[in-house]
């Protein structure tokens, strides 16, 4: 996983600058991650099923009840990702209160406001608690076509 300096050089190139219309997954460019409030990870959603093509599997009861969890491992430890929501959004909700893609909140209300507000969009029932005080990850890769992105969020949970 890469982190450039904007969102566009690594949607077409691989984590050594090499051009490639798959590209990488990629941290965005704004955060400091996994530290900030919500970590955003951008991947496309390839027809060969590789990078993120298997997060639409979560529009599924079923196929979240099989993985309920993810790992990441950091240079810095592991982290257990426990999904907490999974949903369609609109590259319009860029910037607007609800955004997946939001990494800054004036205060705690506002980042539990935008937490439960994930939770009443999500296609799955998980039953994860999310409050103030967690760290998120954002997981987003487009769908049809491009106009949509599909959303997966987890809570991060230090693996011991």
């Amino acid at each position: 996983m890469v982190q450039g300096e904007d969102n566009e050089y690594y949607l077409r190139r691989m984590y050594d600058g090499t051009r490639n219309k798959a590209g990488c997954l990629f941290i965005d460019y704004e955060n400091a991650p996994f530290t900030d409030r919500n970590t955003v990870i951008y991947g496309h959603n390839l027809l060969d099923g590789s990078m993120f093509s298997e997060l639409t599997g979560y529009r599924e009861q079923d196929y979240y009840e099989a993985q309920p969890d993810m790992l990441l491992a950091t240079p810095d430890g592991g982290y257990i990702v426990e999904v907490f929501a999974a949903f369609v959004a609109s590259p319009g909700e860029a910037g607007e209160d609800i955004s997946p893609w939001m990494i800054g909140w004036e205060d705690d209300g506002a980042f539990a406001d935008w937490l439960d507000a994930a939770v009443d969009r999500s296609l799955i029932q998980t039953g994860v608690m999310v409050e103030s005080g967690d760290r998120v990850l954002t997981l987003s890769t487009c769908i049809n076509n491009g106009r949509d992105r599909f959303i997966v969020m987890g809570r991060l949970v230090p693996a011991q």
